[in-house]
């Protein structure tokens, strides 16, 4: 559950990341970074509900994530792009979504390739400039 509270240019978000009754709302400082990171993407298809765009991106917004939150996470956004046709949508993420299973018509999934990690120094060759030889 999340509450957003709109006085004087400032937004107030408190969040209830569990539904029992014995626990209050949080402030988005004391959530753990999945909590962040979940409560950040409802607060965001909020917006994206109030405004005109052609384009919806996000960049890196399940990182923090369990693969839970992620599947929720999805699901709310495969939802929202399914009811929005005349948008487009860019979700990215290094995370792998090969285990969440999302197929939906009309959309395409590009992967890309892990980078080369293992290189260590980049092969660049050391640039000698001519004036400063011809002055030593």
């Amino acid at each position: 559950m999340t509450n957003v509270w709109r006085c004087v240019n400032l937004v107030n978000l408190q969040v209830q990341p569990t539904s029992s009754e014995g626990e209050g709302a949080k402030d988005m400082r004391s959530l753990s970074g999945g909590e962040r990171s979940f409560s950040t993407v409802c607060f965001i298809l909020a917006l994206w509900d109030a405004m005109e765009s052609p384009f919806r991106c996000l960049d890196e917004f399940d990182v923090f994530m369990d693969m839970v939150n992620r599947r929720i996470s999805m699901d709310m956004m495969m939802v929202v792009a399914r009811n929005q046709k005349h948008k487009q949508f860019i979700f990215l993420t290094p995370q792998n979504m090969s285990k969440l299973g999302i197929e939906i018509k009309s959309s395409k999934i590009f992967w890309m390739p892990d980078p080369d990690r293992g290189q260590g120094v980049l092969p660049f060759e050391p640039i000698h400039n001519e004036d400063e030889e011809t002055q030593e």
